[in-house]
């Protein structure tokens, strides 16, 4: 058994009360949408939009160094009911990216809405876990002799 196996087994028991803790904590704010809409952090880039029992992920960016700005919201960015799947209209849109930039004022961080990212949906690479790091260098050949 590898190590990493034996880490993985080990920690088991933390990986499932973190996500009970986190299911816990969605289904809270599922039903806090059902009396008013919210907006909370999702990842370190997006906003979910929770209104009515159902969430709408929000892309953006987090900035950093001179650009003046905190955080930048992607207009274009596609945006789906988790529920059903759909396509927001283009007055639900209007409203949750409103709701995401009052909830960004609120929180005293500059941002700005960015409409020059294509449409286009977001995708994240997967590392496989089997790469190995590179092989050593040889010494150099001065290090060799004797």
């Amino acid at each position: 058994m590898a190590v990493r196996d034996i880490v993985w087994f080990a920690m088991w028991p933390f990986y499932k009360l973190a996500g009970c803790l986190l299911s816990g904590r969605e289904k809270k704010r599922i039903q806090q949408s059902l009396r008013s809409p919210l907006v909370r952090i999702n990842d370190r880039d997006s906003f979910r939009y929770y209104e009515n029992g159902r969430w709408v992920t929000v892309e953006g960016e987090l900035m950093s160094g001179s650009a003046g700005v905190d955080r930048v919201i992607y207009r274009q960015c596609p945006l789906r009911w988790n529920d059903t799947g759909e396509t927001l209209t283009s007055e639900e849109r209007e409203r949750v990216l409103q709701k995401v930039a009052e909830h960004l004022d609120q929180s005293g961080i500059r941002w700005k809405f960015d409409d020059g990212r294509p449409a286009q949906t977001v995708t994240r690479k997967s590392r496989s876990l089997s790469t190995r790091p590179p092989a050593r260098r040889p010494a150099p050949s001065w290090r060799l002799r004797i």
